[in-house]
């Protein structure tokens, strides 16, 4: 697995202060991937930035990105398999600021704590969410 290929396979027609190294490493990743019968994946959100010579020797797949109701729906049914929660209290989560760190974090403290009812485990949640839309961004206020 090659995750962010585009750095390592740009494109040649490209201009680069570094043409020729790019180039050479390019052309040497073709040969290497010619002479080996291995499996490759190359992972790049710039696909039109990777070599002609190299996309065509490779499949393509697009994954898009799930809706932010259905990305907490799948934290929920990752970290808490066992609880049903409300598409209201999904709703209410679907801000992009509870992240799936923040769903492994609540559900860790089950190693700690009693059996939390799902109430308590969406407070928890909620909370995280509320304290990350109170905090300043970062940099300077003009």
């Amino acid at each position: 697995i090659i995750d962010e290929g585009d750095s390592l396979f740009l494109d040649r027609n490209t201009e680069s202060v570094n043409k020729r190294i790019e180039n050479s490493w390019t052309n040497t990743l073709i040969s290497c991937i010619d002479s080996y019968a291995v499996s490759i994946i190359i992972t790049t959100n710039y696909q039109h930035d990777i070599d002609s010579a190299i996309s065509r020797r490779f499949e393509k797949f697009e994954f898009k990105a799930l809706s932010q109701e259905k990305q907490i729906t799948a934290l929920f049914k990752t970290y808490f398999p066992d609880y049903n929660f409300s598409s209201d209290q999904i709703s209410r989560l679907s801000k992009k600021t509870v992240t799936p760190s923040d769903f492994a974090a609540v559900s860790n403290e089950k190693y700690f704590a009693r059996k939390r009812t799902e109430e308590e485990i969406f407070n928890e949640l909620l909370n995280i969410q509320n304290d990350k839309l109170k905090t300043r961004a970062i940099g300077f206020d003009i």
